[in-house]
């Protein structure tokens, strides 16, 4: 019990640290789902086996590790010059430009989303098929359970086509970007992207999708209005004129000053919403896969409302899991698995590599639970110095992402928005390497770099009477 506590102790304080130094940033957000479900390890009566000392470490370090970018010392420097008026183009000259590339950018946004929703559709009815093959039985007529069962067995993996089907969430955020730019009808894209989700029994995917469009349409507005920047990952934001310093990178919020036309208090009640309807999904999804009737069953006891169970459950059980893996001193992991995607594409230029297998062994808390939180897949992995690196590089990551996505660039909030994801799911696994989060990581970033390139020409329609300086570029 004392781990427990002294874990759960800590893990407010990060979220106290975090909530100064970093803002309404996803890693403040990831620093406080893990702080509710240590809480909830804590308060729910259920009989697990007691968090060890050795487990809680390993939870503490990622944690610290990932939010250790709030200490990042701030870096004076003086601010951009002004465009001076002799270099600015004329009116007429950037209104012209401003027609041609709008119809340009929507052209390419349409030619975009076509392609993404044909690999979506193709990687569906893979999927589809590969169900109906293995079960005998067409689609329609099996329910999620005996789809799921169909996953674990002889459906798995599905193959190239099937992981085209990853691209949902991509789907769903160029449908976004197409509301907010151009006209209402792009909103088809993130419906059709849940539609499709839907249909897989997956409950993290459908939920992480819900978090990734969640997530891109926070950033688009926060940004909306700023100009795109030149580099890749923006440094952080520059002080008026006078200033002896620069902001930390992890002062930029949601909201407030640095997002015009968008409420904090609008943000939050999306958010709110988005963990409302993520919650309900889980619910809803666990009844019919029968889940929520087993989990009941295992824990007879619990007196707290019936629909906290499941989720308590899946968002607590990997710590005594964690613990009782640590106790055996084996990894329940093949060794790699938490850099899968890596493995993969080395096993295509050398065969004698193999890639993991993916599901873990499963451990008695007392029930089985194979799921061990993102920390504890990383250090069986990689052990303790290990994790301190990934993460430690993940916040670091993700905080610069964060920055670069309010000043409006595309590709960061793209990618911020899909690691935003990744990180709220710490709790149950660490699934950034997962092929399919991986392929449509990279992919998405492509695809925005490109409509980012548009926009920045439509706003900067002459690149050659911009000063150097101004395009984020060494003078």
């Amino acid at each position: 019990m004392i781990p427990t506590i002294a874990l759960t102790v800590y893990s407010l304080l990060l979220v106290l640290f975090a909530i100064k130094q970093l803002g309404a940033s996803p890693i403040t957000m990831a620093t406080g789902v893990l702080a509710a479900s240590f809480v909830a390890l804590l308060l729910a009566p259920l009989s697990y086996y007691p968090l060890s000392t050795d487990a809680a470490l390993v939870l503490a370090a990622g944690m610290t590790s990932m939010v250790a970018v709030g200490l990042a010392p701030r870096r004076t420097g003086a601010s951009h010059p002004p465009l001076q008026a002799k270099n600015r183009p004329s009116a007429a000259v950037i209104s012209s430009h401003a027609n041609k590339s709008a119809r340009g950018g929507l052209l390419l946004l349409i030619v975009l989303i076509l392609v993404v929703l044909t690999a979506v559709l193709l990687g569906y009815r893979a999927f589809v098929s590969g169900i109906s093959e293995a079960t005998n039985a067409t689609f329609s007529q099996l329910t999620l359970e005996e789809v799921r069962r169909a996953q674990n067995t002889g459906a798995r993996g599905g193959g190239a086509l099937a992981l085209l089907g990853s691209l949902g969430p991509l789907l769903g955020c160029l449908g976004l970007y197409g509301a907010a730019r151009h006209s209402r009808v792009f909103l088809i894209g993130p419906l059709v992207a849940l539609a499709i989700a839907l249909q897989n029994p997956s409950r993290l995917n459908s939920i992480s999708l819900l978090v990734t469009l969640v997530a891109f349409w926070l950033y688009l507005r926060a940004g909306q209005g700023k100009v795109a920047h030149e580099l890749p990952f923006p440094d952080r934001p520059r002080t008026q004129p006078g200033s002896s310093s620069r902001p930390s990178v992890g002062r930029a919020k949601i909201g407030g000053r640095s997002s015009p036309g968008w409420s904090r208090r609008k943000a939050i009640l999306v958010g709110i919403l988005a963990a409302g309807g993520a919650l309900t999904l889980f619910n809803v999804v666990g009844n019919a896969l029968g889940k929520s009737a087993s989990t009941a069953a295992g824990f007879p006891a619990y007196d707290w409302p019936a629909w906290t169970l499941s989720p308590v459950f899946y968002f607590t059980g990997s710590y005594p899991a964690l613990t009782v893996a640590m106790s055996n001193d084996t990894s329940p992991y093949e060794p790699g698995t938490s850099f899968f995607s890596v493995l993969r594409l080395a096993a295509v230029f050398d065969p004698s590599i193999r890639p993991p297998e993916t599901i873990a062994q499963y451990s008695s808390i007392p029930v089985p639970f194979n799921l061990y939180s993102g920390f504890g897949q990383v250090y069986f992995d990689v052990g303790f110095l290990g994790l301190v690196v990934v993460f430690g590089g993940l916040g670091m990551l993700l905080q610069r992402l964060h920055v670069a996505a309010l000043r409006g660039h595309l590709p960061s909030i793209w990618a911020v928005s899909t690691l935003t994801s990744v990180v709220l799911a710490l709790p149950q696994g660490f699934v950034l390497f997962n092929l399919d989060v991986t392929v449509r990581l990279l992919v998405g970033v492509g695809m925005f770099v490109a409509l980012g390139r548009n926009r920045r020409g439509r706003e900067s329609p002459r690149l050659g009477q911009v000063p150097t300086r101004l395009r984020g570029l060494p003078a």
